[in-house]
């Protein structure tokens, strides 16, 4: 018996021995060759590149799940040790589906340890958020313990970090204050970044002890005058400190909110207003403060709280769907798909200067946010983050990476499977740009007008009041089965009580109308942004200061 456990024991040891000599082309630390290509062909995570349809895609790089199936293959009838793996993988390159061009082709092949490095990078993405924090390598995402001290030099003056806010998954997040000195400008710098912050709606609070006049908040110097604000002056604004992984999206990220703050988007979406490295490379982008109400900051918040279910609160609801639906369509006309469209992706601000009595003046104003997963389809994609020829490594991973993000990453990733639009595709020949997006604007609206959030309804609370608000029993499978636009053909009376009860008689009866099409199943019958807003503009309504307001927004 002795004798018998040894052997088995010798033989467990030269196991272990053999899958450590065992060659690992993708020369990941903690998971072998199989594990990654498992993980980046699974279609819960990621599509292959054929399903958009889009001729144009197939030319401008590689599909990262049809070569994580060719590695599969490949490793099921051999371990590698032979080269076998990396022949499979290249000639899987070579024939392709893919068009890709043969200048591309031929230097990806010239270049195959980028190509192995970016199928490690995707699949790791996604694998080492089950690893023991002590085996996950530090990325940046630490809070700063001295925050205060640091100072940055922008396209827009100093800023420094003021208090710390919160971790997400792209970094960390400041409030800050952004100094701007007579003596450290020239007047022509001066004066166009107080032009640029003038145009993203930055309030100036002047160096010195805060004081109130004319509602505007400025400062007084030591013997009591007031400071000339437009002289000496700081804004409150919002720093993202971002983890060295993320810094490739976090630059595409701040290339579309730039863009969509042209042509007076600041209107719709919190704007980015500079990017800064400091003396370590780590990129900071600059943003905006948004001043919360007792509600909240975003529409999350508001919803959760029964913001829109209040008494005399229709006229905010109103106000609030006009704007979340000229900021998609201005959105659209960028060529612009955010992609990730939740509740909490809309940032709803205080506007102190509110009257009740001014048509075109809003109390609370909600804004997009956070383009961190939106693309940019426009000029057939060719502002797609793609692999370039002539790049070299490090690079052309990040391309690589970058690319898979932009055309083939599964986004968003939600636990309720038809939170996503049934066509799992954002570019559809012959489909408006705003189809995917308009699909979860209209859950968005239903849980303005029930109270719940329906995007995170795999939350055992959220599934109940869903139940008890739509009198119905979920089944088992619900994350996978139900889906928002069925319950709504055949629960209509109920919905049609909520979005009158919420948005008004006429007004909810017209938006109900158009959210039962923005969730149709066929993206081909899904109306845009534009139409539904006109829409709404031209029903007859009992409140005729809404409907100036809205025809000023389609003057403007």
């Amino acid at each position: 018996r002795i004798e018998v456990i040894q052997k088995q024991l010798n033989l467990l040891q030269k196991s272990e021995e053999n899958a450590k000599k065992k060659v690992r082309v993708l020369k990941s630390v903690h998971f072998s060759d199989m594990q990654i290509f498992r993980q980046v062909a699974m279609s819960k995570f990621q599509l292959p590149l054929s399903h958009h349809k889009w001729n144009a895609l197939m030319s401008m790089g590689p599909c990262f799940v049809e070569l994580s199936l060719c590695g599969i293959a490949s490793l099921e009838q051999s371990d590698g040790s032979d080269g076998s793996l990396q022949l499979a993988l290249q000639l899987a390159l070579k024939d392709s589906s893919c068009l890709i061009n043969a200048e591309l082709r031929d230097h990806l092949l010239a270049n195959m340890d980028s190509v192995y490095d970016s199928i490690r990078v995707i699949g790791e993405s996604y694998l080492s958020r089950d690893l023991p924090k002590s085996e996950i390598q530090d990325d940046g995402g630490e809070k700063i313990k001295d925050a205060a001290s640091i100072h940055l030099q922008g396209d827009l003056g100093a800023y420094r970090p003021h208090k710390f806010l919160a971790k997400g998954s792209a970094g960390l997040v400041y409030t800050a204050l952004l100094i701007l000195k007579d003596e450290s400008v020239s007047g022509k710098w001066k004066k166009t970044a107080r032009s640029q912050m003038e145009r993203l709606h930055i309030k100036k609070v002047a160096l010195g002890v805060e004081g109130t006049t004319e509602g505007t908040t400025v400062s007084r110097s030591v013997s009591g005058n007031l400071v000339n604000p437009l002289q000496n002056w700081t804004a409150q604004v919002v720093l993202k400190r971002i983890k060295p992984t993320q810094k490739d999206s976090a630059e595409n990220e701040y290339r579309i909110a730039r863009k969509l703050a042209q042509d007076g988007g600041a209107r719709f979406c919190v704007a980015y207003m500079d990017r800064v490295e400091d003396e370590s490379k780590n990129l900071w982008l600059v943003l905006r403060r948004i001043l919360p109400s007792d509600y909240g900051i975003d529409l999350k918040e508001y919803i959760l709280l029964g913001f829109f279910q209040m008494e005399n609160h229709k006229e905010h609801a109103q106000r609030m769907v006009v704007r979340i639906l000229k900021g998609l369509e201005h959105m659209a006309e960028k060529g612009i798909v955010m992609r990730d469209v939740k509740a909490d992706n809309v940032l709803v601000e205080l506007n102190s200067r509110y009257k009740s009595s001014d048509v075109d003046e809003e109390k609370y104003i909600a804004r997009w946010s956070d383009f961190g997963l939106a693309v940019d389809v426009s000029n057939n994609g060719e502002l797609l983050r793609s692999p370039q020829v002539g790049a070299e490594h490090p690079q052309l991973v990040d391309q690589l990476v970058g690319w898979w993000y932009d055309t083939q990453k599964q986004v968003p990733k939600s636990k309720w499977l038809n939170r996503i639009p049934p066509e799992r595709s954002y570019q559809v020949s012959g489909v408006p740009i705003s189809a995917y997006d308009i699909y979860m604007t209209g859950i968005m609206f239903c849980s303005m007008a029930f109270g719940i959030d329906f995007a995170h309804m795999d939350k055992p609370s959220i599934k109940e009041e869903v139940q008890k608000k739509l009198s119905l029993q979920l089944p088992d499978d619900y994350l996978t089965s139900f889906e928002l636009g069925n319950a709504l053909s055949k629960n209509r009376k109920k919905f049609n009580r909520a979005f009158t009860s919420t948005f008004g008689d006429s007004f909810g009866e017209e938006l109900l109308k158009w959210v039962e099409n923005m969730l149709n199943s066929d993206p081909s019958k899904r109306p845009t942004p534009d139409e539904v807003s006109k829409s709404l503009v031209n029903c007859d309504g009992e409140e005729s200061k809404i409907m100036q307001f809205f025809k000023f927004f389609h003057m403007c």
